[in-house]
């Protein structure tokens, strides 16, 4: 649940004040954005709260991370769950075609929804997989 709350500015402005969501994600880290005017802020707090029930919440600051340094820790979390040829095929995908391309773009991190719901599109490696083949425009 998002609370929305009148919160005094800083600055002199022709306002005086602003409007802050607070929220909870599904990590339960106590997040907050301010915006100009009510409208802007319940607009917020319903897009949040709808993205984290069906499970696409996006955590705003994984997108300051490079694709290449997220596929790099993805593939290393897993090295001990795989097969050493299928830890070496996975490397030279990455290495011959996705983060040739798109290495230093920004790569918004999927984050994992706590909801029980599991069909949703963000819940599965192969998933995650598929669109960084897709948005780095290395697709079959």
């Amino acid at each position: 649940m998002a609370n929305i709350r009148k919160v005094e500015r800083k600055g002199t402005g022709a306002r005086g004040y602003a409007w802050e969501v607070r929220y909870r994600d599904p990590q339960r880290r106590d997040r907050s954005k301010t915006f100009r005017t009510k409208g802007e802020a319940e607009a917020f707090a319903d897009s949040v709260e709808t993205d984290i029930a069906r499970g696409f919440y996006l955590d705003p600051r994984l997108g300051k991370k490079t694709f290449g340094v997220w596929s790099d820790e993805w593939l290393e979390a897993r090295r001990a769950e795989i097969k050493p040829t299928t830890y070496m095929s996975y490397r030279g995908l990455l290495d011959n075609t996705c983060c040739r391309r798109s290495g230093a773009a920004p790569w918004p991190g999927f984050v994992r929804s706590t909801s029980s719901d599991s069909s949703g599109p963000c819940q599965t490696a192969a998933y995650r997989a598929r669109v960084c083949a897709k948005r780095a425009g290395c697709s079959r």
